[in-house]
């Protein structure tokens, strides 16, 4: 275990720290929440390799079904890529807006 320890240290000094861990490998950690299912606390998750696996995971936590996923900002998130370790998510039914869109 330390030589794997050790050669990591090297890569990380070498700045090769990012092709390591690259977040499309689901090593991001995002927090989640669900505003829709009230009395349940935020989680923080390893952030899998697709929306629709992040979907499952929070309808599984959330016992909800879940149609979309927002920024906490309210903008509605089509790919995996653009989410950002550190993120807070909301896994949303598709009744849930954002707060640029108004009821019709």
């Amino acid at each position: 275990m330390e030589g794997v320890l050790l050669e990591t240290e090297k890569m990380v000094a070498r700045g090769k720290k990012d092709s390591l861990f690259p977040i499309s490998h689901g090593i991001a950690r995002v927090t989640i929440s669900c505003p829709e299912k009230e009395g349940v606390a935020r989680k923080l998750v390893l952030l899998p390799n697709s929306l629709q696996a992040l979907l499952e995971n929070g309808a599984k936590i959330f016992d909800i079904s879940l149609a979309k996923v927002m920024s906490k900002d309210g903008a509605e998130i089509d790919d995996i890529e653009v989410i950002r370790d550190g993120d807070h998510l909301i896994p949303a039914t598709d009744a849930m807006q954002g707060p640029d869109k108004k009821d019709s």
